[in-house]
């Protein structure tokens, strides 16, 4: 479960389904024997069929994710949309936030603790068609701007890497 304060909850299951139509890049997340996580990111579509919301994803075929799917029945899947940290020196005028209870500063502290932790292993995946000759993921982009801009984006920042 995730926790969601009552305003940052969407409003309506069309909110919901734009997001992830939006944010079609998502974690698969399966928990196995020992309570070990098993993670793919992997892209979804999200399908309506009789009242019901499905979503569609690939895998590689060499993926051991696969072989839990075939014996695990409940999966989560995360999608994460647009983020970054936006500081408080970032407001240029943080006193608005104090309307919302009256006490919205003077009790932030007691309501959020900051943390840090020691990062000891990185794994990173950009799957973003940066295998796929030029001519070809020039066309993809183009398509792919038409439905979202920012993944097209992103394929283009690709190109400086190949270089």
């Amino acid at each position: 479960m995730i926790y969601t304060p009552k305003y940052f909850a969407p409003k309506s299951q069309d909110q919901i389904k734009e997001f992830i139509d939006a944010s079609s890049f998502g974690s698969l997340i399966s928990i196995i024997e020992g309570n070990e996580l098993q993670i793919s990111k992997t892209p979804f579509s999200l399908v309506e069929e009789n009242d019901s919301w499905l979503l569609e994803g690939h895998l590689a075929f060499n993926n051991p994710h696969l072989e839990i799917l075939k014996n695990f029945s409940e999966v989560t899947v995360m999608f994460d949309g647009s983020h970054g940290y936006i500081s408080p020196m970032y407001y240029k005028n943080p006193e608005w936030m104090s309307g919302v209870d009256g006490t919205y500063l003077s009790n932030l502290a007691k309501r959020a603790i900051g943390f840090r932790v020691k990062v000891t292993s990185v794994e990173a995946k950009f799957k973003l068609n940066q295998q796929t000759p030029k001519e070809e993921r020039d066309s993809l982009i183009e398509k792919v701007s038409m439905k979202n801009s920012l993944l097209a984006k992103d394929m283009r920042k690709t190109e400086k890497w190949n270089d």
